[in-house]
């Protein structure tokens, strides 16, 4: 099979700049190169505004589907899990038509691991409602990413890239995730530490510009 119509599912709450829509813009921009009609459409602010309708005819018009979504708690957000919910009680078991199914998904954690439950999550979905799972991937350290199209954030984002590329070309021929992609997309943007101490130092700046900077290691509640 040659993919021609593909829909990527935004699963962030933020309607654009955030790490899901930069890496969607990327992979869709690949899959174009290849020929392949891509569709965008934002999970949340469909549920919100009670337009569930169209995530659903968009669904049924795309021959793929890939869901990218920011990691909440270990879980998914909100709005998708509602989604799901929604496909589920109007679609029944057979809704996703034996349909691919991918899912990406990117959190603030610098191991990708901690998307391991999130995406068993897409998996049951993927089950229970007739779509075929066709793999899915995790990136670490995502936040590093905000605000910035991947092809401008340099030699860290250059194995994430990659993989991205590799996933559109597998996508096009319908086939599944590799496993060399799902390595590349997992990989860490930059070393641990590194990524530690920017973030300690973000937080820093941050309590500083609320007026509470030397108020970091306050335990206000150790005394009770």
């Amino acid at each position: 099979m040659t993919l021609k119509r593909a829909l990527l599912l935004i699963g962030s709450p933020k309607s654009n700049g955030g790490t899901s829509m930069i890496l969607a813009e990327y992979l869709s921009s690949r899959l174009r190169e290849i020929h392949v009609e891509v569709e965008i459409k934002h999970v949340h602010q469909a549920i919100d505004a009670g337009k569930e309708d169209e995530l659903f005819e968009a669904i049924e018009n795309a021959e793929a589907i890939i869901l990218l979504f920011p990691l909440y708690v270990d879980s998914l957000p909100s709005g998708v899990i509602r989604f799901f919910e929604l496909f589920q009680e109007r679609k029944g078991k057979n809704g996703g038509k034996e349909k691919p199914f991918y899912a990406i998904s990117n959190s603030g954690f610098p191991e990708s691991i901690q998307s391991t439950v999130a995406l068993e999550i897409c998996v049951l979905f993927a089950r229970d409602t007739g779509f075929v799972w066709n793999g899915g991937a995790a990136v670490g350290g995502g936040a590093i990413l905000e605000g910035k199209p991947l092809e401008e954030s340099g030699g860290r984002a250059k194995n994430l890239r990659a993989g991205l590329a590799l996933l559109a070309v597998s996508m096009s021929l319908g086939g599944g995730l590799s496993k060399q992609a799902r390595d590349l997309i997992g990989r860490p943007l930059v070393p641990k530490f590194l990524y530690v101490y920017f973030g300690n130092k973000s937080w820093r700046k941050t309590a500083e510009g609320n007026g509470v900077g030397d108020r970091m290691y306050d335990k206000p509640l150790a005394k009770r």
